[in-house]
């Protein structure tokens, strides 16, 4: 009976610190936030977007590499990113719940794992609240759970978290004025721990966002940067760079002259 009584009074003490990491009119679930984000832009979000990414990776002992990769969206859920020169052949396809690998023009790999940003940063302002709610929890995101934080010095809303002490679970940070994310916490493939990473240096881009430079980490430690160079709303993104089974360089954007107004380039 002591055990039950204590158990009770876990949970309620666990409700009353979910109750006041909120505010009056905070969305009470998830799924209320992604709403939230789809009704701020329905209608403006941009439906396709390229740009050029360097892309920064660190070593264990702290030494660095960078690479150029060029990456394609297409709403609401394809992505693609191709590591260096397209006509090379070596790239990967997204959508939110798969994934095609590609080395020398062949498909080496598909999977079931899919990209966890492309519901949260694109999907959701694209396609019915249900499919981002469904690619959400796919990726792990308990959208039952949420609170409210602080990021940069402004509110956030916490999804996959009921508490600010819960640092374990998957879970997404969404500004809580602009309604786009800043932080996700995602597992590692290998499933031990959870992934750190950040966007930040948002741009005004079309009718929506976007992040120019990402961070990963993990345990406190960074494995890689992303900083976007160039980025355009404006370029034409044929469907047949999304193909599944081969991999298709003749059309990509990035084997013409990239010049202004179409193109907009990071300010150093």
């Amino acid at each position: 009976m002591l055990r039950f009584l204590a158990l009770i009074a876990l949970g309620l003490a666990t409700q009353r610190l979910a109750a006041q990491a909120r505010s009056p009119g905070d969305p009470a679930t998830g799924t209320a936030v992604l709403e939230r984000m789809h009704a701020a832009y329905a209608g403006r979000w941009y439906t396709m977007l390229a740009f050029v990414q360097k892309t920064t990776f660190v070593k264990p002992g702290g030494e660095r590499d960078t690479a150029t990769w060029y990456e394609s969206f297409k709403g609401p859920d394809d992505m693609r990113i191709d590591f260096g020169d397209p006509r090379a052949g070596r790239g990967i396809l997204f959508t939110a719940e798969s994934s095609f690998a590609f080395r020398e023009g062949h498909q080496a790999r598909a999977g079931a794992e899919g990209n966890p940003f492309l519901p949260l940063v694109m999907g959701v302002y694209l396609q019915p609240v249900a499919a981002t709610v469904r690619g959400a929890t796919h990726h792990g995101f308990d959208l039952t759970k949420t609170h409210r934080a602080a990021w940069d010095g402004r509110p956030v809303y916490v999804v996959g978290a009921a508490t600010p002490a819960d640092s374990t679970a998957p879970q997404f940070w969404v500004d809580a004025d602009r309604l786009v994310v800043v932080r996700v916490r995602v597992p590692m493939r290998s499933g031990a721990g959870l992934l750190d990473i950040r966007l930040d240096g948002y741009v005004p881009v079309g009718g929506g966002w976007l992040a120019t430079r990402v961070s990963i980490a993990f345990e406190g430690k960074p494995l890689q940067v992303e900083e976007y160079t160039e980025w355009s709303d404006g370029v034409a993104i044929p469907d047949s760079l999304f193909e599944r089974t081969r991999w298709v360089s003749g059309g990509h954007w990035a084997g013409g002259p990239r010049s202004a107004p179409l193109w907009h380039r990071a300010q150093n």
